[in-house]
């Protein structure tokens, strides 16, 4: 990434508190843009399972930044590793409100300003689970990255016209 193109960016980062989310950061922060990290806990904190707080979020940092340009998704839910039937649709429904809702919930609050200033940009951190023969006992996960893998490819196809990019990796 050159330094140029994200020194002046504001970067909201979703589970940038963790693992890949807070490497992400790092490498974010390294190029000078302004970095949000998202976490359960300090400026940038949000109960991303729950209504409104997303929305409370980037209202927060519209309000010390005026935008948001770059939206990275790294959220996960604790995996919970275990074979298909021993799972409730709570552990299904957790991976969906956590990874899913985030980005669906993110997008509707940012997706009237970013056409508005024709530039924005959602990266959704996906898995490599979504390629090839998926691995036994992670269904709930594993439904939620390929949920994220169309959702993605849906805002891909009706915002790119606006100058929105939204790419999965």
């Amino acid at each position: 990434m050159s330094k140029n193109k994200l020194a002046n960016k504001v970067i909201l980062v979703l589970g940038g508190t963790g693992g890949i989310g807070s490497a992400v950061a790092d490498l974010l922060e390294a190029t000078g843009a302004t970095v949000c990290r998202h976490g359960r806990g300090g400026d940038y904190s949000a109960d991303v399972s729950k209504e409104g707080q997303i929305g409370e979020l980037v209202n927060r940092i519209l309000t010390k930044f005026g935008r948001i340009d770059i939206v990275v998704n790294s959220l996960s839910a604790p995996i919970k590793i275990g074979p298909i039937f021993k799972k409730d649709w709570s552990d299904f429904l957790n991976q969906l409100n956590v990874q899913l809702k985030a980005a669906v919930d993110t997008a509707y609050v940012l997706v009237p300003r970013m056409k508005l200033l024709k530039s924005g940009h959602f990266i959704n951190i996906l898995s490599s689970v979504v390629v090839g023969d998926p691995p036994a006992s992670y269904a709930d996960y594993i439904t939620a990255k390929y949920a994220m893998w169309g959702f993605s490819k849906c805002l891909f196809k009706e915002l790119s016209q606006h100058g929105i990019n939204v790419t999965c990796i």
